[in-house]
């Protein structure tokens, strides 16, 4: 069984004093790649640092979050095209980036500008999206449209929204969904409705880690190796062997990030 944790933030502090364990753990619950959105240009250091000790199982992406943005949001966000730029083969990916209301809408104007300045990023370099939307879905489906849905694939992280929303997303020709932790939670509604409208070939799997570790390991810190509940959780749901949900996942993350 291969696993890729398509969002997983292992270069944090959360990280920094036992990562390599980390690292040893998800390789023998069988996840083989790790892949590392971005939080803004500060965020960069530490990103390479993990990234150098593990070539072969960390991969980065670059963008800013939409809550990590700051006063000098604009001054960042040049700062991060231009490393793009300068190392395109360094990054597998665009993100984190996306919209989010849930805490304020205060920043609405500048989350959007600098939303759809990375959606052109994105689609200028033919590279995935890793979106970050929360009480903002239809806002974010919008904005993709907006420039260009045909010429622009990635992936909607951490999805705990509503069917509606779902299928908006869906009908993004593009696009995947990818789930996490959130799944084996008692009060989820995912279970309800996922299988039946979510087909198993738009989906990927991730921690979102240090967050949202799975049961039965709910309110410690997250991690790659955590994987394995979430796919137990899926096959379930989808009523499937757990092998055959392992497969399809690993084969969708390895199109969505065109990985090797």
């Amino acid at each position: 069984m291969k696993i890729i944790d398509t969002h997983t933030h292992l270069y944090g502090k959360d990280f920094a004093a036992d990562l390599p364990d980390v690292v040893r753990r998800a390789k023998e619950a069988g996840v083989v790649a790790a892949l590392l959105p971005n939080l803004n240009a500060a965020s960069l250091p530490d990103l390479h640092a993990a990234t150098a000790l593990a070539p072969d199982f960390f991969y980065s992406m670059i963008g800013m979050h939409p809550t990590e943005m700051g006063e000098e949001w604009q001054k960042d966000l040049e700062l991060l095209h231009l490393e793009l730029l300068a190392h395109p083969a360094r990054y597998i990916a665009i993100g984190e980036i996306g919209l989010d209301y849930y805490w304020s809408m205060d920043e609405k104007e500048a989350m959007n500008s600098a939303f759809r300045t990375q959606l052109t990023w994105a689609r200028d370099s033919r590279l995935p999206v890793s979106i970050h939307s929360r009480s903002a879905t239809m806002d974010a489906v919008t904005a993709i449209e907006e420039i260009g849905a045909d010429a622009i694939r990635g992936v909607f992280h951490s999805f705990t929204d509503s069917p509606e929303e779902l299928m908006a997303i869906l009908r993004l020709p593009h696009f995947m969904v990818g789930v996490n932790g959130v799944l084996t939670f008692k009060n989820s509604i995912l279970r309800d409705f996922l299988p039946d409208l979510l087909p198993l070939d738009r989906l990927v799997i991730e921690t979102d880690a240090p967050y949202l570790s799975p049961v039965p390991n709910r309110g410690k810190r997250n991690e790659p190796a955590n994987l394995l509940y979430v796919i137990d959780e899926l096959a379930k749901c989808y009523r499937l062997p757990r092998e055959k949900v392992a497969q399809q996942v690993f084969a969708n993350s390895v199109e969505m990030f065109a990985l090797k």
